[in-house]
This record gives C-alpha cells, structure tokens and sequence, in this order.
C-alpha cells in the first residue's frame, strides 16, 4: 500500500494504488492480429473445440463415476476408495490435455510442491480458470468452494472428484467459524489431499497481489504459496475481471492462438511468526499478520505490488458496469480505508451513483463546476438568489478542500473519503470536521462568518425554523466578538452536536446517518432533525 496523506479534513488516509488489479490490459485488435485470428479461426479453432468437447465430456465421465453416490459429507470425511482413486486416474492426463489444448504446450515451472505434512494448505493467485486446472491437473489439490456448486450439472461432479471442500457462504460470525473449523480440520488430517485455496477471493489481472481473505490461515497452519503468471503472448489477457472478456470469449480466444505462455514458481513453505506483544495466539491481528506475511512474500516473488484491493472493490466495479461507467475508474482500495472510516458497501454504493450523476462528461473525476452543479441543484429551487451565491462559493471552498492532489479534479477516491468524512463515517477527531465545515462556510482560512452568512446556512438547514432563532444562535456562537471566528465556531459545535449533521447536510444534501447508508441521497429529509426543527440558542442565553 502507498504511504499514507493527510486530508484536508484533517485525516491521514492511503494515498491511492499505483495499479489497478481489475483491468483486462488486452490491447485495441491490430491489423495484423486481426488476420491471425482470422486464420487461426477458420482452421485450428474448430480442431481445438471438437477435441475439447469430446475432453471435457470424458472428464465428467470419470469424475462422476468417481464420485458416484456420495455426498458432500462422505468426501468431507474420508479419502476416497482404492477402487475410486484408479476410476479417478484418468482424469490428471485429460485436464493435461485440455491444457495443450488452449495453448499451454510447455509450462515453465521452478521450484516443487512440498509434502502435505511439511505444507498441507497451498495457496496460488487468482487470474481466471486456469489457475485451477493447473493446480488439478498436477497436485490433484482439492479446492474450497462454495456448498451450492456441488449441485451444478457436469461441473458439480468434477469438483467432488478431487473431494472439494464444500463451505457456505460466510455472513454470521457463527457461520465464519464454521468455515474456520472445516478448514483446520482438512488441513490436519494428513489422509486427504493438499487443501488448494485462492485466498484473493476474486480474480485479478496479476499486476498487483491484493488483500488475502483469512479462511487459509486461521488454523494457524504452514502454508506454501504458489505464483501463477501470464506474460502477454498475441497481446491477450485472459484475466477474467470486471469490464474485460466473458468466461466463452476467454476460451475461445487461448484457443485461437497457436501457443499461451505460463510460469509457475513454488516459494518456500510459509508458518506463522509467533504473535507480537499484546497479541493473542490465534486472534484475529494474528491471523491477518501470517496472510500479509504470505501476500508479501507473493507479491515480492511476482515482482508487483501487494495492495489492499478486496473483493468489496470487485462489488463497487460491478456497480460501476451496472450504470455503464467505466470500473476502473472506482476501485478506491476500500480495505485500506478501514483504519480510518466507518463505511460499508451499501454506503459506498451510495457514493457512487452520486459521483456518476455528477460526472456529466463521464471522464472519471468531478472538476469544480461538476461538484458545484451536482450539489447546487438538489435545492437550488429552495434557495433565494442570495442563498445560493453563497451556498456556490462555499462548494468551491469545499471541493478546494477536498481535492489533495491539487489537480482540479476529483477521482472517486478523493470524493468517497471527502464525504464519507463530512457525513458522520470518519473515526477522526471531530473538530477537523467542524473546522472544515466553517472553511467551507467562510470560503477561506482565517476568515470569520458573518451575520449574513450564518444566517444562510441555517435557512437551508432548517428551512422552517424561525429566523429569529438563526439570529439568537449566530449571537450564542460570537460571544462578545462581532463576528464568529474558527474556535468560536468548533466550540459552539462541539457543544451542539444535533446541528452538525443539519449544517453539513445544507452544504452537501447527502444522507448522513449511517444507519441509513441504504437511502438515495437527496431523499426524504434534508437534514437528520425534523423538518420543524428549530436552531435555538444555547440554554440560558
């Protein structure tokens, strides 16, 4: 992960990733290659696919007959029959087949597994289907997947050949210590076969190695990493990620090139250093310490960096792709925001449908007449001529503020934490928020808030309160002086918590309850108090 920036809010977040893993990287088609494919298409494409149906259909075959009559239960307790084992056999040469088949005519490979009793968990890198089928087709590993697969037509029998793990999906925390327990159970019982898990999660493009799932390392035991890597051959990624080629086009295409490239290195067995001072073994800080030592020693290995992109950043490109907007342009690393904001996936959903109504001219970032826009027209029929001048400068302050790499603009990163911030998600000292909401308010650094402008903020954030009231708090904040400058303001909103949502509502109209991440921004209620909300001054003055 990159070193860590302050904000202009006050906050120490990660600068963004010099890599997005979730790019297809498969150039625009050449002239050339066009005429490759075009010949390649019309002669060794069909041999490839008639040979590979007939290939696929003996796999089924013989996994099925090895499977035959057994449930996810009986492959889960014990190491299948003399008898099946020999009916399984044939299949290891049919997937090597299937594998020169798509191209993979040699595969150069450094290094060896270990023996199951020095390593009994093998974890590899995610690039798309045919990490797997090499994995099965040279350790017969047995992978971890999902519990409804084991019903899947011809797909289904395959993998209970190979006595898959069969795990459902982990939502409870009862239900992530069942997966816990099935996992360190398979991996000490030394009858079965080395357990294979991708603990990335999610397929990447294999530039950067991102953030592990926990699932292989929570028993605490050894594990031996496994890279697998792709170099360009023809100009053709075949990373199964967001926006890039479906799992057909993917097939097709390694089939109409003549030959594929792969390289397999096999680095040393990697065992959990004994937990820090303070740490309990086995909790969950020493867990999350043995995967980053294995992702380092990945990423070192494939030369790219190690990230904390998840499988949450996989989500919000879906959600991207959903409303035709380029996913590469909202992968913000959402792991690494952990440390310093409180926001979950619904709420970054939010954000972005936000960030992609703003973003007029779809280029990937918010210049300031975007943001002001954005924000302006949710209640510019609300606001006097007046209100809305002042409410225009102080976006601009705002946008200013939350533009760090003071480029202009604002990539969904800067955006996402920016508002996650100001909307009540930053585990950050309040007062940085107070203070930039009064920079926002007063346009600059060192200024005061006028009559006038106090006045205006409170109209939009309580439109039907009484102006009056708006005069007795602007009188409450100043004290004896003639204007309110930034500590008058942080003090009085640090004695006033119920009006810094409504202040910072006015100037951004999102929803700032996290409790209501769900809702649609600019939704019932402009602010988190009633719409007959009064801004009263302190008690007693």
């Amino acid at each position: 992960m990159a070193l860590a920036r302050k904000s202009g809010l006050g906050l120490t977040v990660p600068k963004p990733p010099t890599v997005n893993p979730f790019i297809n990287q498969t150039p625009p088609l050449s002239g050339i290659r066009a005429c490759t494919l075009g010949i390649t298409g019309l002669t060794l494409l069909p041999v490839r696919l008639s040979l590979s149906v007939v290939n696929i259909g003996l796999i089924a075959v013989f996994s099925n007959l090895a499977s035959m009559f057994l449930t996810p239960e009986d492959l889960e307790r014990d190491p299948l029959s003399t008898v099946r084992r020999a009916v399984r056999s044939p299949i290891w040469y049919l997937m090597r087949f299937q594998l020169f088949l798509l191209g993979y005519h040699w595969i150069d490979i450094k290094g060896r597994a270990a023996p199951r009793k020095e390593a009994p968990v093998l974890i590899a890198n995610h690039t798309s289907f045919v990490d797997p089928l090499y994995m099965a087709t040279f350790h017969a590993a047995a992978p971890v997947s999902r519990a409804e697969n084991a019903t899947m037509p011809v797909i289904g029998g395959i993998i209970k050949a190979f006595q898959t793990l069969f795990v459902n999906r982990a939502g409870s925390p009862e239900e992530r210590l069942a997966i816990k327990e099935k996992i360190g159970r398979r991996a000490a019982d030394d009858r079965m076969l080395h357990l294979l898990i991708f603990p990335e999660a999610t397929c990447t493009n294999g530039r950067a190695v991102i953030s592990f799932k926990l699932g292989a390392f929570a028993p605490l035991r050894p594990v031996q990493p496994v890279t697998i890597t792709y170099p360009l051959h023809g100009g053709f990624d075949h990373s199964w990620v967001h926006g890039g080629p479906g799992l057909l086009t993917i097939f097709l295409s390694l089939m109409t090139q003549f030959s594929n490239s792969m390289q397999v290195r096999y680095l040393p067995v990697i065992k959990p250093d004994p937990p820090a001072k303070g740490v309990a073994e086995g909790s969950t800080a020493h867990v999350v310490a043995f995967a980053r030592k294995a992702q380092l020693a990945m990423a070192e290995a494939m030369g790219v960096p190690a990230t904390q992109h998840s499988f949450l950043d996989v989500i919000l490109g879906g959600e991207a792709v959903k409303r035709q907007y380029p996913p590469g342009a909202v992968v913000p690393e959402l792991e690494a925001f952990r440390d310093v904001l409180k926001l979950d996936i619904k709420a970054a959903s939010k954000m972005l449908e936000a960030f992609v109504k703003a973003d007029t001219d779809k280029d990937g970032c918010l210049d300031e007449h975007e943001w002001v826009e954005f924000f302006v027209k949710r209640n510019e029929a609300s606001l006097s001529p007046a209100d809305s001048a002042i409410h225009r400068e102080q976006l601009r302050s705002l946008f200013a503020t939350l533009d760090t790499s003071e480029s202009g603009k604002l990539d969904f990163r800067e955006f996402l934490s920016g508002l996650a911030i100001l909307t009540g998600r930053s585990k950050a000292d309040p007062s940085a928020i107070f203070r930039a909401l009064f920079r926002a308010i007063t346009v600059g650094k060192g200024a005061t808030v006028g009559r006038q402008q106090f006045e205006s903020l409170a109209r939009r954030a309580f439109p039907e309160s009484d102006p009056a009231d708006a005069g007795a708090a602007f009188d409450a904040a100043r004290g004896d002086a003639s204007e309110v400058d930034e500590e008058a303001f942080v003090a009085y909103l640090s004695k006033r918590a119920e009006l810094v949502d409504a202040y910072r509502t006015a100037l951004l109209d999102v929803t700032v309850d996290p409790k209501r991440a769900a809702a649609p921004p600019g939704g019932e209620g402009r602010c988190s108090a009633a719409p007959s909300a009064r801004v009263a001054p302190e008690p007693g003055t």
